[in-house]
């Protein structure tokens, strides 16, 4: 039990590289890029990876990371709406969130209610 709370504790690491790694993605050509640009212009895709790389490192610092939270989830849930708006089935948002919920849940055991 001592092993898993050790992993969990470490396991918020791997959401915050992978949405960091999505956005300098986005700062390079990509086929993923292509996609992205026939729902989002291409101009606006730059700051759309400014905002994510804005938002990692407030969910990074333990004192900030119920904020980072939330808008982890503001960005990536209206990400999915534009998404099933344009009739563009992408997962990677249900998963980035997944992984960030998860994550938070073993991190902190003060930002959840205890179950016994």
């Amino acid at each position: 039990m001592n092993r898993i709370k050790k992993v969990g504790r470490k396991l918020y690491w791997v959401p915050s590289l992978l949405m960091a790694l999505d956005a300098l993605i986005k700062f390079f050509s990509s086929p993923y890029l292509e996609e992205l640009s026939q729902i989002v212009p291409k101009d606006k895709i730059v700051w759309i990876a400014i905002i994510e790389l804005c938002i990692v490192p407030v969910f990074l610092f333990e004192n900030t990371q119920l904020i980072g939270l939330l808008l982890v989830f503001c960005f990536w849930g209206g990400a999915m709406g534009v998404n099933l708006n344009h009739d563009y089935y992408n997962y990677l948002p249900i998963g980035i969130l997944f992984l960030f919920s998860i994550s938070m849940l073993f991190r902190n055991s003060s930002s959840h209610i205890k179950i016994t």
